[in-house]
Order: C-alpha cells, then sequence, then structure tokens
C-alpha cells in the first residue's frame, strides 16, 4: 500500500489563529480469505452450508482529511473533518467455494456487484473513521492536553495548565502557542515561601 499526505494552510495572520489541514491518501490492493457457514431449515432437517470466500481487489484508494486547529471550545486540537472520507474499490472479484451451494451465491455476488462494493467502501470508510477519531483523541491527550498539579509543602498546590490555545502557520507547518497558566488552590500554612514537596 502506498501512504502519502498533503498538508494545507488556510491561516489568519490578522486575527492570530490558524489552521492546518492534512489530507491522507492511501492506495494498494486487497487480498482476504475467510470461511463461511450457513444453516437452512428444511421441515424437520437442518442442512448446514460451509466452504471458503476469497476476496480481492486490484485497485483500492482511500482518502481522509484532518484539521490541527482551534476546537469549539477554544483550544488547540484535532478534528476530522466530517463528510471527507472517499473510498473507491475498483475490479472487485469474491469467488466463494467449498459448498455445492456455492454457485447460487456466487450468482447472487455477480448479480449485485455494484451493490456490494458500495457497501464495501462504506464499511471501508466506517471504520477508518472510528480508528482515526480514536487515535486522534489519544495524541490529543498525550500530546495537547498537559496539566502539572505541584503539591506546596506549606499547603495547597499548585496547578500549571500547558494546554495550548492559539495555532498560526503557513502551509506546510503549524506553530502551536501554550501559554502557561498558573492555579493555586488550597490555604498555604504560615506567612513563609511556597515551595514544591
Amino acid at each position: 500500500a502506498v501512504v502519502s499526505t498533503q498538508s494545507t494552510g488556510d491561516g489568519s495572520p490578522s486575527s492570530g489563529t490558524g489552521r492546518l489541514g492534512v489530507n491522507a491518501y492511501v492506495s494498494g490492493g486487497i487480498r482476504a480469505r475467510g470461511s463461511w457457514s450457513l444453516d437452512k431449515e428444511f421441515w424437520f432437517y437442518t442442512a448446514n452450508f460451509a466452504g471458503r470466500v476469497d476476496i480481492a481487489s486490484s485497485s483500492f484508494s482511500l482518502t481522509n482529511r484532518v484539521i490541527l486547529g482551534q476546537k469549539s471550545n477554544g483550544k488547540v486540537g484535532f478534528s476530522r473533518v466530517r463528510g471527507s472520507c472517499s473510498a473507491s474499490i475498483s475490479n472487485l472479484s469474491v469467488d466463494i467455494s467449498g459448498s455445492w451451494f456455492s454457485w447460487v451465491l456466487n450468482f447472487l455476488v455477480w448479480y449485485f456487484d455494484d451493490e456490494l462494493t458500495d457497501v464495501l467502501e462504506e464499511f471501508a470508510c466506517e471504520a477508518t473513521d472510528d480508528s482515526v477519531d480514536e487515535a486522534l483523541q489519544e495524541y490529543e491527550d498525550s500530546m495537547l492536553n498537559r496539566d502539572y498539579l505541584m503539591a506546596l509543602k506549606t499547603g495547597g498546590s499548585i496547578e500549571v495548565d500547558f494546554t495550548p490555545s492559539v495555532i498560526t502557520g503557513g502551509s506546510s507547518c503549524a506553530i502551536i502557542v501554550a501559554p502557561s497558566s498558573l492555579r493555586l488552590s488550597g490555604a498555604p500554612r504560615g506567612s513563609g515561601p511556597a515551595t514544591p514537596v
């Protein structure tokens, strides 16, 4: 498979807030093999049909778009552009074997070839969107949502928030600004200096 990315910037220097868009493109071929089974009741008898299925496609491509920018909550983070996923499957081949009933299934696959391709393309985007959302959230939590809490010897604590709130940049890079904020909680004891534990 071939994976490529393309970044597009649509920053706004006057406001100091921008966005970095990344278009991801994956292409290659598909080859998969699995098994199938079907139980069919005939009056008082249940017949079991089982076999193998081979799926192949010589051309498969998928595109998606992710934005690094200011979110609705005012913080900088990642978001996937809804509806940006596009999948394309060409020269789809599905061969079902292993049972005398296979010819019926192969005929149905041939007859509904376009509908089956549409279903597989839709499934590919749904699976990709779920994986991208999960990966973006994990990366955002580990890299951008950075809060530190320091306990003080004199009592209380200081919370330091390094969560970025401003992003600027051009078409190929992004500069994230994280103005740290301090917040003192609790009541320090005595009049001495507040020092970390």
